[in-house]
Protein backbone atom coordinates (compact mmCIF):
# COMPACT_ATOMS: atom_id res chain seq x y z
CA UNK A 1 0.00 0.00 0.00
CA UNK A 2 2.77 2.24 0.93
CA UNK A 3 4.33 1.81 -2.65
CA UNK A 4 1.22 2.73 -4.55
CA UNK A 5 1.17 5.63 -3.06
CA UNK A 6 4.48 7.02 -3.13
CA UNK A 7 3.51 5.65 -7.17
CA UNK A 8 0.48 8.17 -6.62
CA UNK A 9 2.75 10.51 -5.19
CA UNK A 10 5.33 10.31 -8.34
CA UNK A 11 2.74 10.40 -10.81
CA UNK A 12 1.65 13.90 -9.75
CA UNK A 13 4.97 15.42 -8.22
CA UNK A 14 7.73 14.68 -10.97
CA UNK A 15 5.67 14.96 -14.06
CA UNK A 16 8.09 16.53 -16.61
CA UNK A 17 10.84 15.51 -14.12
CA UNK A 18 12.44 12.14 -15.24
CA UNK A 19 16.37 12.88 -14.74
CA UNK A 20 15.67 14.21 -11.19
CA UNK A 21 17.27 12.34 -8.14
CA UNK A 22 14.08 11.70 -6.71
CA UNK A 23 12.45 10.11 -10.16
CA UNK A 24 15.38 8.03 -10.12
CA UNK A 25 15.27 6.92 -6.86
CA UNK A 26 11.65 5.78 -7.42
CA UNK A 27 12.36 3.96 -10.52
CA UNK A 28 14.81 2.20 -8.60
CA UNK A 29 12.50 0.65 -6.08
CA UNK A 30 10.13 -0.24 -8.78
CA UNK A 31 12.72 -2.09 -10.47
CA UNK A 32 13.53 -3.45 -6.85
CA UNK A 33 9.89 -4.69 -5.84
CA UNK A 34 8.97 -5.91 -9.27
CA UNK A 35 12.28 -8.07 -9.32
CA UNK A 36 11.50 -9.68 -5.87
CA UNK A 37 7.46 -9.82 -7.00
CA UNK A 38 9.23 -11.93 -9.81
CA UNK A 39 11.42 -13.89 -7.75
CA UNK A 40 9.03 -15.28 -5.52
CA UNK A 41 6.71 -16.20 -8.20
CA UNK A 42 8.88 -18.20 -9.71
CA UNK A 43 9.95 -19.55 -6.68
CA UNK A 44 6.44 -20.83 -5.97
CA UNK A 45 5.91 -21.92 -9.50
CA UNK A 46 9.12 -24.52 -8.92
CA UNK A 47 7.69 -25.35 -5.86
CA UNK A 48 4.16 -26.45 -6.97
CA UNK A 49 4.27 -26.98 -10.67
CA UNK A 50 1.29 -27.69 -12.18
CA UNK A 51 -0.63 -27.39 -8.42
CA UNK A 52 0.52 -23.26 -9.07
CA UNK A 53 -2.25 -23.15 -11.38
CA UNK A 54 -5.10 -24.09 -9.48
CA UNK A 55 -5.40 -21.62 -7.33
CA UNK A 56 -7.17 -18.58 -8.41
CA UNK A 57 -4.72 -16.63 -6.10
CA UNK A 58 -1.68 -18.05 -7.65
CA UNK A 59 -3.28 -16.46 -11.02
CA UNK A 60 -4.07 -13.12 -9.59
CA UNK A 61 -0.70 -12.81 -8.47
CA UNK A 62 0.36 -14.21 -11.82
CA UNK A 63 -1.01 -11.61 -13.85
CA UNK A 64 -0.19 -8.81 -11.82
CA UNK A 65 3.50 -10.18 -11.50
CA UNK A 66 3.43 -9.96 -15.36
CA UNK A 67 2.10 -6.24 -15.56
CA UNK A 68 4.38 -5.16 -13.26
CA UNK A 69 7.33 -6.73 -15.61
CA UNK A 70 5.41 -5.33 -19.10
CA UNK A 71 5.26 -2.18 -17.32
CA UNK A 72 9.00 -1.95 -16.08
CA UNK A 73 9.77 -3.10 -19.61
CA UNK A 74 7.30 0.04 -21.34
CA UNK A 75 8.89 2.69 -18.63
CA UNK A 76 12.57 1.76 -19.27
CA UNK A 77 12.16 2.40 -23.21
CA UNK A 78 9.95 5.67 -22.88
CA UNK A 79 12.17 8.55 -23.74
CA UNK A 80 11.89 12.01 -21.75
CA UNK A 81 7.74 12.53 -21.95
CA UNK A 82 6.56 10.36 -24.28
CA UNK A 83 3.25 9.32 -22.91
CA UNK A 84 1.80 6.20 -23.73
CA UNK A 85 -2.51 4.70 -23.14
CA UNK A 86 -0.92 1.28 -22.96
CA UNK A 87 1.71 2.45 -20.35
CA UNK A 88 -1.26 4.19 -18.38
CA UNK A 89 -3.15 0.88 -18.38
CA UNK A 90 -0.36 -0.80 -16.93
CA UNK A 91 -0.13 1.32 -13.96
CA UNK A 92 -3.57 1.59 -13.81
CA UNK A 93 -4.14 -2.22 -13.53
CA UNK A 94 -0.94 -2.22 -10.88
CA UNK A 95 -3.30 -1.22 -8.62
CA UNK A 96 -4.98 -3.96 -8.04
CA UNK A 97 -2.03 -5.15 -6.02
CA UNK A 98 -3.35 -3.79 -3.05
CA UNK A 99 -5.99 -6.53 -3.37
CA UNK A 100 -3.04 -9.02 -2.72
CA UNK A 101 -2.56 -7.32 0.77
CA UNK A 102 -6.37 -7.46 1.29
CA UNK A 103 -7.02 -11.17 0.38
CA UNK A 104 -8.68 -13.09 3.09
Amino acid sequence: AIYIGVETDNNFSFTGSVGSGAAQVYQAFNLLFTAIFLVELCLRLFALRALFFRDSWNLFDFVLVAISVADTIVAFGQTGEESSSFLSILRLLKGFRVARVLRL
